[in-house]
């Protein structure tokens, strides 16, 4: 038997070019990044890096809770126990983007909801965004009552201003069924700069990203960092592994415009 050392390196999420250089030193011709327990500011960074460069497969994978802890009184906005608080809105590491949209007057703001309504209302309370606004609920969901639960926690926020009737409905774990819902909407608001707001599940964070990625200079990703808590779920269910290197992706690699 052989020893082996264990070693530690910082690396910053912050430099696309370092990220690089450290994915061309792992071994193998595949790397998969469990994306279950990270959050986009963590794994969203990884994951231009990966695209950036052709050399190895990436794989995303994504274990689906079994359950999701309910709040003790829950109410509208709060059905479940997921967040203690919000850090408020900035950009995720490499995502920051300073392109004013050409035409202020065509910005779409699209917020992929989950159940945490507090959420959708804390991010329109500071973009303040006119229309269009475009929300995407996943449906089907991982179980089939999940959608009314996602109607539930931000009923006050769709009701008032009548955002429910532009819903575009996409199954909760698939994020390139997003990434094609995203790029229809892209050629139905020509010319429209996208504020994407991944606040629903991991996959349609995933698409969202991956969005985000391909059309960077025309989409900015808003999100509001909560801190979530570690018991906001139970158990695994269904595992999904999204083969993203080989999706069906206009030009990923190459960050179109």
């Amino acid at each position: 038997m052989s020893d082996t050392k264990a070693s530690t390196e910082s690396i910053s999420l912050r430099h696309i070019s370092k990220l690089i250089d450290f994915i061309h030193s792992l071994p193998g011709h595949s790397i998969y990044i469990d994306i279950t327990g990270m959050g986009p500011d963590l794994w969203a960074p990884i994951l231009r890096a990966m695209l950036r460069q052709s050399e190895k497969k990436l794989h995303c994978v994504y274990s689906e809770p079994r359950s999701y802890t309910f709040a003790d009184m829950p109410i509208e906005g709060t059905i479940f126990d997921l967040s203690s608080k919000i850090e408020g809105i900035s950009p995720l590491p490499t995502f920051s983007n300073f392109t004013d949209p050409e035409n202020p007057d065509k910005v779409a703001f699209i917020p992929l909801l989950g159940f945490e309504g507090m959420r959708f209302a804390f991010i329109l309370s500071k973009e303040e965004p006119s229309p269009p606004i475009i929300p995407i609920v996943g449906a089907p969901g991982y179980m089939l009552e999940y959608p009314f639960y996602t109607y539930w926690g931000n009923k006050n926020v769709l009701s008032d201003i009548q955002y429910w009737k532009h819903i575009r409905y996409v199954p909760a774990f698939c994020p390139f069924s997003v990434y094609y819902t995203l790029l229809e909407l892209r050629k139905n608001y020509k010319d429209y700069f996208f504020k994407l707001a991944p606040i629903g599940t991991k996959p349609h964070g995933l698409g969202a990203i991956l969005f985000a990625i391909n059309y960077h200079r025309t989409t900015e990703i808003i999100y509001d960092h909560p801190v979530v808590k570690p018991t906001r779920t139970s158990g695994t269910s269904r595992v999904h592994v999204y083969n993203v290197s080989d999706a069906d992706l206009i030009n990923i690699s190459n960050e179109q415009n």
